[in-house]
C-alpha cells in the first residue's frame, strides 16, 4: 500500500515538473516556395487578415529555384 502511495505521489510530482518548464515558439518564420502562386492564397490572407501579427510572428516568404525545394 505504501509503496502504490509512493510511485503515484512520484508520478504526479513527475508530471507536475514536465507540464511547468516553459514552450519557446518561434518569432520568424521563413515559408518557401518555388514560385507564386494560387497555392500561396492562404498566406496572403492570413497576413492581411492579421493573424501571424495578433500572434507576434513575423512570417517571411521566400521563393527558390525548383531544383532547391
Amino acid at each position: 500500500m505504501r509503496r502504490e502511495l509512493f510511485y503515484l505521489a512520484t508520478l504526479v510530482a513527475a508530471i507536475f515538473l514536465i507540464s511547468s518548464t516553459p514552450s519557446f515558439a518561434a518569432d520568424k518564420i521563413t515559408i518557401s516556395s518555388t514560385n507564386p502562386t494560387a497555392f500561396d492564397i492562404d498566406y496572403v490572407a492570413a497576413k492581411d487578415k492579421g493573424f501571424f501579427a495578433k500572434e507576434n510572428l513575423d512570417v517571411e516568404p521566400t521563393y527558390m529555384t525548383p531544383d532547391l525545394v
